[in-house]
């Protein structure tokens, strides 16, 4: 029913920079549209900006540091490093082939996406 002392509530993978620094201070909309952005990146691209398996070994300090300094890719440069396989899936599920999802993904979608993903909040 409560959380414990000290224990992090919340997904890694969707948490704004803010809400990674564990302060509880200026937490508002603004976190909700970087979690917003991170869907909508995944919902593009197949995968998260900031790989799964990456966050699984490191500790709070890193993944702390991770969301707040470490940019990811934009979406069109993401489906172009997964993988043909991967590539050719996440295309095919939008009825597409790998060069022409790249090309819609730049410009207006890669921006928004990165707009959501400011890391700071006033940039959002």
């Amino acid at each position: 029913m409560f959380t414990g002392l000290a224990q992090i509530v919340g997904t890694p993978l969707y948490k704004s920079p803010e809400q990674a620094e564990l302060t509880g201070l200026d937490i508002d909309t603004r976190s909700d549209v970087y979690s917003l952005g991170v869907i909508l990146y995944e919902l593009l691209t197949g995968t998260t900006p900031f790989q799964k398996d990456r966050f699984k070994i490191v500790g709070y300090d890193e993944l702390s540091r991770i969301i707040w300094e470490e940019e990811p890719d934009r979406p069109s440069s993401r489906v172009s490093t997964l993988g043909e396989t991967a590539n050719t899936a996440e295309s095919g599920r939008r009825g597409s082939d790998p060069s022409r999802l790249k090309w819609v993904l730049r410009k207006e979608l890669d921006w928004v996406v990165m707009k959501c993903l400011e890391k700071k909040r006033t940039k959002r």
